[in-house]
Formats: structure tokens, C-alpha cells, sequence
């Protein structure tokens, strides 16, 4: 699918970059949630580092719930895009994987995922491997891409860690949300707390990747 090739760095100033850029998609679904619920909603609900709540009563749920996902693998496809153009060549194989977009397969599976909430209350027997399947196809291509444009000698390796990398966010993450209960301090109805992390990690991510990514073109 692509013969752009790029060495993908097993370095520490690399894993900083990537787990910020991983950090920062994350909060970005959230983000867009709670975005798109003020739209629909006329109104901001409220969030976390990893929930959002639109207004009560809120007439688009499906719309609202679905908006984070859409945003994930269009971070996703944007990665995939430069890739095949050889554009950003390292950023973009990070955004793949730091998406998400390649993880929320599995969630239906769980009981659990936006896409799958979405299943489970407009239809009466949703089709659980139906959601996962079509989830994973959605993110197959971007993988392939990835996968293909890979140069390290080690490529499997390489690939199996960007896929696995992103859970040490998912794993540490939630410990944030326990922060929030000593604060109640917000803006259009998110903790100043989290804006102040996001701030820090964008600044952290510019010192640290704007060379880093730069370099490798």
C-alpha cells in the first residue's frame, strides 16, 4: 500500500513523545464529546480526563456518543494519508496508533465503547461481534499502512509495541479522574485541573517532538 519507509526510534525522547501524543488523542475524544454536546445540547455538560456527561435530557445521544470515536479514527486516517504521501512521516505513524482508533475493536467485546452504547440503545439485539467486526475493519487499513512502512530490521517487534504502548495510558489515566474530587473549580463545565494538565502536556509534547518529529520527516 506504501513504499514510504521510515525508522521508527527506540529512544527515550521517542516514548515521552509518543505516550504525550497518546495522552493528548485521548483527551482530544473526550474534548470533542464535550464540544459536540454543547452544540447538540444546547449547552456544556460536564467531564473528566476519561468520562464526559452532555446536559440532561440531551435529544442527540447517538450524535454525542459517537463523535469522540469519529474523531479518534480520523486521527487515524490523517496519520495513514501522510504516511502513504510521505508527509510527517514519524508524526504520523505515531498519530495511528496514539488515535486509539485501533483499540476501540475490542471494547464491544467488554460491554463496553461508545460505539457499542450506541448499539445497545437504538437496537433491540444488537450483534456484538457485528460492532467489534466493523470497528476492526475501519481500523485495518491504517494498520497495514503502519505496518508496511516500518524500516527497523525488527518490524514485528516495532509494531507489536506502538500497538501495546498506548494501554500504559489507558492504565494510568483513570488515576487522574481521583484528583478531580478535591477540586470543583471549572470552565464551560471542565475542571481547571485538567485544563492545566493538557496545557502541560501540549507544552512538554512542543519541547520534546518539535525537533524530534522534524528530524524525521
Amino acid at each position: 500500500m506504501t513504499e514510504n519507509k521510515i525508522f521508527i526510534p527506540t529512544t527515550l525522547p521517542y516514548l515521552i513523545a509518543f505516550l504525550l501524543l497518546t495522552f493528548l488523542c485521548y483527551e482530544a475524544h473526550e474534548f470533542f464529546h464535550h464540544l459536540v454536546g454543547a452544540a447538540f445540547c444546547d449547552g456544556f455538560g460536564t467531564m473528566t480526563f476519561t468520562t464526559f456527561e452532555p446536559k440532561p435530557a440531551c435529544v442527540s445521544d447517538a450524535a454525542v456518543t459517537l463523535s469522540g470515536p469519529m474523531l479518534s479514527f480520523v486521527i487515524a486516517w490523517i496519520g495513514a494519508y501522510w504516511l502513504r504521501k510521505g508527509r510527517h512521516m514519524l508524526l504520523a505513524y505515531t498519530l495511528i496508533f496514539a488515535s486509539y482508533a485501533h483499540l476501540r475493536f475490542p471494547l464491544p467485546l467488554m460491554g463496553s465503547g461508545d460505539e457499542w452504547l450506541v448499539a445497545r440503545t437504538n437496537f433491540e439485539q444488537p450483534s456484538v461481534i457485528l460492532v467489534a467486526g466493523i470497528l476492526f475493519l475501519l481500523a485495518l487499513p491504517q494498520l497495514v499502512v503502519a505496518y508496511r512502512s516500518i524500516a527497523n530490521p525488527w518490524r514485528v517487534a516495532v509494531f507489536s509495541a506502538s500497538w501495546f504502548l498506548p494501554f500504559t495510558i489507558l492504565g494510568s489515566i483513570s488515576y487522574l479522574d481521583g484528583l478531580l474530587s478535591e477540586t470543583s473549580a471549572t470552565w464551560i463545565g471542565v475542571p481547571i485541573i485538567i485544563w492545566v494538565v493538557n496545557a502541560a502536556a501540549v507544552l512538554c509534547l512542543v519541547v520534546i517532538g518539535t525537533k524530534l518529529f522534524r528530524n524525521n520527516q
